[in-house]
C-alpha cells in the first residue's frame, strides 16, 4: 500500500523522468494494493477513461475473506448507495446498479481466497458485496464485524490493512491495439503468509478466474 504522491514520484523516477505531473485515470480504496493506470497527458487519460466508461477494461482482484462460503462461484448484483459522511457504502435497492462475479480459489477452514471480477465500478463495491454475503474481507475496518479468528501468519497483515489486492488490469494502450494485461504481484509478506497456510495464488499468465 503506497500513498499516491509517492507512487507518482517513484513511477516517474523509474521512467527516468523529472516531471511528476501525471493524470490518475481511476482509483483504488486507500488500503487496497495492486495495479493502477496513470496517464502522461490528457489525450491518453481521455482514451483510458473512455474504456472504463464503456466497461471495456477487465479488472481482477484477489480478496482474503472470512466466513462460510457455500458456493465456488456466484454473482452479486445488489445495488449500492453513495459513500456517506461516515465513509460507508450500503446495499440500497434505490442505489446504483452494481455487479461483481466471485470465484473461490482456495480455502483453509473459514479463510477463503476469492477471485473478484467487478463489471461496474462503484465505491467499495467488492468490499460491500462480500460483506453482504457474510464473507467480509480480513482487516476491513469498515465492513468486518465481530472478531474472527485469524491465522497467525495473516495477523500482522490484517492489522495493518484490509486484504484486497488489484491483481490484473486489461486495457488497450492505443486506438486499434489489442488489450494488454498488466499484473501487480502480491507483496512478499502476504505471499509468504499464504504459502505458509497452503493457499496457492493463481498464475497471472493463465486463464485466471
Amino acid at each position: 500500500v503506497m500513498h499516491i504522491g509517492k507512487l507518482v514520484s517513484d513511477t516517474m523516477q523509474k521512467l527516468g523522468e523529472r516531471r511528476t505531473k501525471v493524470i490518475l485515470v481511476h482509483r483504488l480504496d486507500k488500503e487496497t494494493s495492486g495495479v493502477m493506470i496513470l496517464a502522461r497527458n490528457p489525450r491518453a487519460a481521455t482514451f483510458f477513461t473512455e474504456q472504463f466508461k464503456h466497461r471495456e477494461v477487465q479488472k481482477r482482484y484477489l480478496a482474503l475473506v472470512h466466513g462460510t462460503c457455500r458456493r465456488d462461484e456466484f454473482v452479486e448484483k445488489a445495488s449500492l448507495s453513495r459513500l456517506d459522511r461516515q465513509g460507508f457504502v450500503r446495499v440500497d435497492r434505490r442505489g446504483k446498479k452494481a455487479e461483481t462475479h466471485f470465484h473461490r480459489l482456495s480455502s483453509v477452514g473459514q479463510i477463503h481466497l476469492m477471485g473478484c471480477v467487478p463489471t461496474t465500478g462503484r465505491s467499495h463495491q467488492i468490499r460491500v458485496h462480500l460483506a453482504h454475503n457474510h464473507l467480509p474481507i480480513l482487516g476491513d475496518k469498515r465492513y468486518l464485524t465481530g472478531h474472527p479468528e485469524i491465522p497467525p501468519p495473516l495477523k500482522p497483515i490484517a492489522q495493518r490493512r484490509h486484504c484486497l489486492h488489484a491483481y490484473t488490469l486489461e486495457l488497450a494502450l492505443a486506438p486499434g491495439k489489442p488489450a494488454q494485461r498488466f499484473v501487480a504481484k502480491v507483496d512478499s509478506p502476504l505471499e509468504k503468509a499464504l504459502f505458509d497456510l497452503g493457499i496457492k495464488l493463481p498464475e497471472a499468465s493463465g486463464g485466471l478466474f
